[in-house]
């Protein structure tokens, strides 16, 4: 599984949706680097801020294009998925939507994440539609 590893500049984290934390972006997969940027992070979502596992939005400071994803952003979101103890159910509904041609489908791929040197888990990496 792709791993994304995340290094702010200060040490912390974000502690509420208006903190944006300065940081580096790892995304490692099949043991080759695939992004090394930098960006900001900060928390997303509203019910989700009260959850153990955070959902995230990462904005990278240029247009990336992680994991082969088809689109090419600088905002991703890494939803936590706290709710869902199978970790598939997000990743099943969205196939769904896409064999569907549903429109304004992000695409997702399953993530494990680490920031500042904790594993937070899995996570499913998603582009960010606007």
């Amino acid at each position: 599984m792709p791993l994304i590893a995340i290094h702010s500049i200060s040490g912390k984290e974000p502690e509420n949706k208006n903190d944006k934390i300065q940081c580096n972006f790892y995304i490692i997969d099949d043991k080759k680097l695939n992004i090394d940027t930098s960006g900001e992070l900060s928390l997303k979502g509203i019910e989700s801020l009260n959850l153990e596992k955070k959902t995230y939005e990462m904005v990278f400071k240029d247009s990336k294009q992680p994991l082969d994803f088809k689109s090419k952003s600088k905002k991703w979101t890494l939803i936590g998925n706290y709710g869902d103890k199978t970790l598939i159910r997000n990743l099943v509904a969205l196939k769904i939507s896409t064999l569907f041609e549903m429109k304004y489908t992000p695409e997702c791929k399953p993530v494990d994440l680490i920031v500042n040197g904790e594993f937070k888990g899995s996570f499913v990496l998603c582009d960010q539609v606007e």
